[in-house]
């Protein structure tokens, strides 16, 4: 019902339906007690709520609700879905883009691999691309992994392979979520359509600080030449006694964030 109106209004807070809200500042402990309940209902009303009146109708009508879609920020996404998130060799939900590790806990994932120089992918080429039935045979794997005796780094680097970490009770589900929720067996078909990407977050997150590092010289290719598209020293000193200048220029509680971008530019 919510996805018949326009887009303009079914963002409002008039047209949400909140069904919970965890307790803060930190993120909860164990994210599936307040998923379960939730869960609970949505397997019953995949059933039938029987003997609706609606407006403009004759009659009693049996109405049914399906889950489509989880949104939210990245972070709150990879905790849906239990995403094992950047420092996964293959992260994406879609097409298998494989990164090279670049220290302990980063990737990068340029065209090229920097010391074999082997295509890593080909944005116009054609990939291999992820399917509900392959996420949930690599979940499965982890899993099994998991259950077996052994060393954790083990499971750690099919974690990073795969790009899962466990079952997840909204995308790939366990033997026990199928057998305690039956009728949501149509989460399955949806695979990782059922939480797409946050582009705005991975703007600001990830494309914007390191946008600054690089105009700014800090991220600079030690022994490369200046590039014309890096500021200078001068030049960014400049712009942050501008920036203090400015800050005499607008109400006091706005200012403080005003912050020395070259000093905070991951803020």
């Amino acid at each position: 019902m919510i996805l018949s109106l326009g887009a303009d209004t079914r963002s409002k807070n008039v047209s949400q339906l909140i069904l919970c809200v965890t307790p803060g500042p930190k993120q909860p402990a164990d994210l599936k007690s307040f998923l379960h309940p939730i869960v609970e209902e949505l397997n019953q009303l995949v059933q039938g709520i029987y003997g609706v009146k609606i407006s403009g109708m004759e009659g009693e009508h049996t109405i049914m609700a399906f889950f489509l879609q989880v949104t939210g920020v990245l972070p709150a996404f990879g905790k849906i879905i239990n995403a094992k998130g950047h420092n996964g060799r293959n992260p994406d939900r879609n097409p298998k883009f494989q990164g090279f590790q670049f220290d302990i806990k980063e990737y990068f994932f340029p065209p090229q691999h920097p010391t074999s120089r082997a295509t890593l992918f080909n944005i116009r080429g054609n990939h291999a691309r992820r399917t509900p039935t392959s996420i949930a045979t690599d979940v499965h794997t982890v899993e099994q992994a998991r259950a077996v005796p052994g060393l954790r780094s083990g499971v750690e680097e099919l974690e990073k392979n795969c790009g899962f970490k466990r079952y997840s009770i909204l995308f790939s589900q366990s033997p026990a979520h199928k057998a305690r929720y039956p009728h949501l067996k149509y989460l399955e078909k949806l695979g990782s359509n059922i939480a797409p990407h946050d582009v705005m977050h991975l703007l600001f997150c990830n494309v914007v600080p390191f946008l600054w590092e690089i105009f700014s010289g800090v991220w600079r290719v030690p022994g490369a030449a200046q590039d014309d598209f890096v500021m200078s020293a001068a030049d960014s000193d400049a712009a942050r006694k501008e920036l203090r200048v400015a800050r005499l220029t607008v109400p006091r509680i706005q200012a403080r964030s005003l912050r020395d971008v070259k000093m905070h530019h991951k803020s």
